[in-house]
């Protein structure tokens, strides 16, 4: 859900943001994930044919425990992590790269319920115009960073950008109030080891277009220059997060 860049340089910045998701992802004090996993894990084997726009690596997907699933993933690099867990786990599964080419499919939106976990603000406004209203009478759980306390969103608007408050606007103006939503005070927590380029990438991800790409990251660089010490923790770095979780047309039965 990324905009157009050359090939080489969209090769690049997949590399970088598996690397540096993967340092994130799987750092054993990150509770940003085991707090959306206890909040749909009574999902399991409710659903059959899962949507999931913004897989990233389908973390979710064994916990769910679906017959089918269709993703959308921009990533070249989680693309193939995702269809291999799918295969690994016996589920099957169809991969597009990008809303555009999902509904151009026939029959890709035959599901009983649609995740977008965490991609909301990396699709650009015409993505979500598109797709919401052709998911919004699904049964459907949408996971964004909260605007309070986000370190991306800090660094969005840092640089004059308001895309994110943008995009959580035209949710709201497609999907109207949630059936039921909640605010987790979650952490994103890196290792020491993590290096300031890869804190600045993160911090600048949502925001590289492939046009303003190198301004962005040398301000990012200040950004993060001006928080480390803030962000240091013994153990690891603890930048700010928190998350807002949604349910929509969730059946009473589940849950």
């Amino acid at each position: 859900m990324m905009r157009s860049r050359s090939t080489s340089s969209r090769r690049d910045f997949d590399r970088q943001y598996a690397e540096v998701m993967r340092d994130l992802w799987h750092h054993p004090k990150n509770d940003q994930r085991p707090a959306v996993l206890r909040w749909i894990k009574p999902f399991r084997g409710a659903f059959h044919h899962i949507l999931d726009a913004g897989a990233g690596d389908a973390y979710y997907l064994g916990h769910l425990a679906p017959k089918s699933y269709i993703f959308v993933e921009p990533n070249r690099t989680l693309r193939q992590v995702s269809k291999a867990r799918a295969a690994t786990l016996g589920i099957s599964a169809r991969a597009f790269s990008s809303v555009q080419s999902l509904l151009r499919r026939p029959g890709s939106l035959n599901c009983d319920l649609a995740l977008v976990i965490h991609a909301l603000l990396y699709m650009r406004s015409d993505e979500i115009a598109l797709l919401l209203p052709k998911i919004a009478s699904k049964p459907l759980v949408i996971v964004h960073p909260w605007l309070g306390r986000s370190t991306t969103i800090q660094f969005e608007e840092s640089i004059g950008l308001g895309l994110s408050r943008e995009k959580i606007a035209l949710k709201r103006q497609i999907l109207g109030r949630p059936t039921a939503s909640r605010l987790i005070d979650s952490h994103l927590r890196l290792p020491l080891h993590t290096t300031i380029a890869s804190l600045a990438f993160l911090a600048a991800h949502s925001t590289l277009d492939g046009t303003h790409d190198e301004e962005r990251l040398e301000r990012a660089h200040a950004f993060v220059r001006r928080r480390i010490n803030r962000w240091r923790r013994r153990f690891w770095y603890d930048l700010p997060q928190a998350q807002v979780m949604e349910y929509y047309n969730l059946p009473s039965s589940v849950g």
